[in-house]
C-alpha cells in the first residue's frame, strides 16, 4: 500500500486539546483463516510506503484565539505520526508541529516491529529519507507578546497561606490582599496554587522545542540541504507599571513583601496607613509609592529533542537546537520536578537542544565526531569494524546551538575534532569503546563515558569477549570547570548576560547518571579499562562571580568519578591515570572517586 500526501493537512491545538495527524501506509499480505474454534481479527503486517511529495504542508498549529489556561493544567502536546516501510519527506515539503512531536517509523511488519534490536540491515531494509530542501520543525512558537504584569498575584493572607508565619495569624496582615511577584516569591506565604495560575494561551504553552523520533530497522538518512529544526521559542514581555506589597513593622520599617521575614510582627500593609506614638502624642501616616516601571525583555524557552535510532544513520543535514537567553536568564537549570517547559522559573538558562543517535548495527561501524579517514587502529582485542564510519561534523553540531548530546554505538564512538558546547550542557557516549582524541569543553556541564546495555550479542560475540574490548582512552583536555563572570562596570559597560557559572560540573567515565542526574545501577556500565594519557585533563574546578553591585560568590570544584570492572566481575580491570586531574574551587574542592581491582600510588 502507497500513501502518498503532496497537499496540505492541518490540524491546530488548543489548551484543552491537542491535534494531530496521523499518516501510515500498511495492509495486510492475506487473508487470515478464520474458524470457530480459532476466530481472528484481520490485521495489517505488511508495511508500504508513505510520501510527502515536493511542496506538500503537513502541520498542527497552536490555535489562534483568546483562550487560555493555567499552568497547573496539562498541555497535550501536538502530534504527527508517520509510518510505512519506506517514510519520504520531499524536496520542499514541510513537516511542522509547532512545540510538538514528529514521529517518523520505518518497518517491515507494523506488529511485529524490531525497532531497537542490533541488526545487520541489507539493501531493501526499511528507511527514513529526509531529502534535500525538506524541513522537519517541532520549533517553540515565538509569537506571545504579554505585560510584566501579569507576573504579580493578588493572594489573600489567611489560615493556608500564613500556615509558615505563626507570627501573623491573628495580626493585622492576616485577611490582607498581598500583590505578589511570583517570579521571586516570598518567604511570608505558602502561594499555593497562586503560583500556578497565571494563565497562558496555546501559543505560549508550545513556546518550548518539542520531540523528532526517528526510528528504522534499517536506515535513517538526512540528506544535505535539509533543515530539522527543535529550536526554542520565546515569550516577549513589554514594559509596565509594577508593584509588590510592602510590609511595615512596628518600628515603622518598611519591608518588600519578597523579602519579608515571616519570624517578624508586622504591623500592617503599606498603603493608607497609620500609626498612633502614644508615648509622643504623635501619629504617622504611611502612603504607597511603591510603583516602578519595569521595562521589557525577551525570555527565551527551552530547545527540543532530535532523536534517531537505526542500524544505519547518515546526518548530512542541518540542525537547529538553540535557544534564546533574555537578560534574566543566567544561571544553572535545574531539574524541572513536573512544572512544564514553557514556565521554567524566569533566571534560569533556557536548555539547548538534544540530539540523541543510537546507532544499531551489529557490523560495529564507529560513531565518529570529526574525520572518519584518521580513524585510529583498533585495540584492546576490538573486532575490526565491518562497516564504514558514521561520521558527524562537529562545525554542524557547535553551529546548531545544541547544549546536549548523546550517543549510544554498539562500536566504537571516535572524537578526534574539538568540541565546544554551551554553559550546563551536557555530553553522554555509550559504547563497546569510546576513544576522545581531541578537547571537549562544556562550561559547568556533565561529560560521561559509560557501556551501553545494547551490546550483547552485537556482530555475534558474546559478553566476555565484549567485555574483555570493553575501553575508555582520553587523550585531550575535558573542562567542565566554572568560570570566573565579572558583572561590573568597569568590565562590563553594558547589561551583563554571560551565564553564570559558578561551580564546577561533573566527569563520570564507567559511572552512569540517569537523566535526572540520579545515579544509574552501574554494576553493568563500568568500562573493563580506563586509560587517560599522559597529555589528558579533566577540570571540575570551581568558578566565581561578581555582580554589579560589588557581592562576591565563591564557586566549588565538581565531581570526577572513574569506574572500571568487568561485567560479573572475573577480568583484571584496568586503571590507568596518566594525565592530570583538576578540581579547585574557592568554597569547596571537587570530590574524586575511584574504582578498580587494585590500586598501585606512586610519585
Amino acid at each position: 500500500m502507497a500513501v502518498n500526501q503532496d497537499g496540505l493537512v492541518r490540524a491546530t491545538s488548543s489548551v484543552s486539546l491537542n491535534g494531530s495527524v496521523r499518516l501510515v501506509a500498511q495492509d495486510m499480505g492475506g487473508t487470515p483463516a478464520f474458524t470457530a474454534a480459532v476466530p481472528k481479527r484481520p490485521i495489517s503486517d505488511r508495511a508500504g510506503e508513505l510520501k510527502l511529495g515536493s511542496g506538500s504542508l503537513t502541520e498542527v498549529l497552536p490555535e489562534i484565539g483568546t483562550a487560555t489556561a493555567a499552568d497547573a493544567q496539562n498541555q497535550s502536546p501536538s502530534s504527527i505520526s508517520l509510518l510505512g516501510r519506506r517514510v519520504q519527506v520531499g524536496a520542499g515539503a514541510t513537516v511542522r508541529a509547532t512545540g510538538g512531536e514528529i514521529r517518523m517509523q520505518a518497518v517491515t511488519n507494523p506488529n511485529a516491529s524490531t525497532l531497537g534490536n542490533v541488526a545487520r540491515p541489507g539493501a531493501a531494509a526499511p528507511e527514513i529519507l529526509i531529502d534535500n530542501g525538506a524541513l522537519v520543525d517541532v520549533s517553540g512558537d515565538r509569537s506571545t507578546l504579554v505585560s510584566v504584569a501579569r507576573n504579580f498575584v493578588a493572594v489573600e493572607a489567611r489560615g493556608n497561606e500564613l500556615a509558615d508565619a505563626p507570627l501573623q495569624r491573628d495580626g493585622p496582615i492576616r485577611g490582607q490582599s498581598l500583590v505578589i511577584d511570583t517570579r521571586v516569591g516570598t518567604p511570608f506565604l505558602r502561594l499555593g496554587g497562586a503560583a500556578t495560575s497565571i494563565e497562558r494561551s496555546a501559543a505560549e504553552r508550545l513556546s518550548a522545542g518539542g520531540r523528532i523520533s526517528l526510528a528504522s530497522e534499517g536506515r535513517v538518512t538526512l540528506a544535505a540541504g535539509a533543515v530539522v529544526d527543535v529550536s526554542g521559542g520565546q515569550v516577549s514581555y513589554s514594559g509596565d507599571t509594577v508593584s509588590t506589597s510592602q510590609l511595615v513593622t512596628a518600628e515603622g520599617r518598611v519591608v518588600d513583601i519578597s523579602e519579608a521575614d515571616p519570624n517578624v510582627e508586622y504591623a500592617g500593609v503599606l498603603g493608607e496607613y497609620a500609626i498612633d506614638h502614644e508615648k509622643w502624642g504623635v501619629s504617622e501616616v504611611f502612603r504607597s509609592a511603591f510603583s516602578r516601571f519595569e521595562p521589557g525583555y525577551v525570555e527565551g524557552k527551552d530547545a527540543g529533542e532530535l532523536r534517531i535510532q537505526a542500524p544505519q544513520i547518515s546526518f548530512q543535514a542541518e540542525l537547529r537546537a538553540s535557544s534564546t537567553s533574555g537578560s534574566n536568564q543566567r544561571v544553572r537549570p535545574v531539574a524541572s520536578n513536573g512544572t512544564p517547559a514553557f514556565a521554567r522559573p524566569y533566571d534560569q538558562v533556557p536548555l539547548g537542544g538534544l540530539l540523541q543517535l543510537d546507532l544499531l548495527n551489529g557490523d560495529l561501524p564507529d560513531l565518529t565526531i570529526g574525520d572518519a579517514d584518521k580513524s585510529p587502529a583498533v585495540e584492546h582485542g576490538h573486532p575490526q569494524p565491518g562497516a564504514a564510519a558514521v561520521v558527524l561534523s562537529s562545525d554542524l553540531l557547535e553551529s546548531s546551538g545544541l547544549s546536549r548530546l548523546r550517543l549510544n554505538n554498539a562500536g566504537r564512538i571516535v572524537i578526534d575534532r574539538s568540541l565546544d558546547l554551551p554553559a550546563f550542557g551536557a555530553i553522554d557516549l555509550a559504547g563497546s569503546q569510546v576513544l576522545v582524541l581531541d578537547d571537549i569543553s562544556i562550561p559547568g556541564g556533565r561529560f560521561q563515558i559509560l557501556r551501553p546495555g545494547l551490546l550483547e550479542n552485537a556482530a555475534g560475540l558474546g559478553a566476555r569477549a565484549l567485555d574483555e574490548a570493553s575501553l575508555a582512552r582520553v587523550e585531550g583536555h575535558i573542562d567542565v570547570s566554572g568560570r570566573w563572570v565579572n558583572d561590573s562596570d568597569v568590565v562590563n559597560a553594558g547589561l551583563p548576560d554571560a551565564p553564570i557559572v559558578v561551580d564546577g560540573g561533573t566527569i563520570r567515565i564507567g559511572e552512569a547518571l540517569r537523566e535526572d542526574d540520579s545515579p544509574a545501577s552501574a554494576s553493568t556500565m563500568s568500562m573493563t579499562a580506563i586509560v587517560l594519557g599522559r597529555e589528558a585533563r579533566l577540570d571540575v574546578s570551581g568558578g566565581a562571580h561578581l555582580d554589579a553591585e560589588g557581592r562576591f560568590t565563591a564557586g566549588q570544584g565538581g565531581a570526577i568519578a572513574l569506574k572500571s570492572g568487568s561485567l560479573d566481575g572475573d577480568l583484571p580491570s584496568t586503571l590507568d591515570i596518566r594525565g592530570e586531574l583538576r578540581g579547585f574551587g574557592m568554597r569547596a574542592g571537587a570530590s574524586l572517586a575511584l574504582q578498580a581491582d587494585e590500586f598501585l600510588i606512586r610519585p
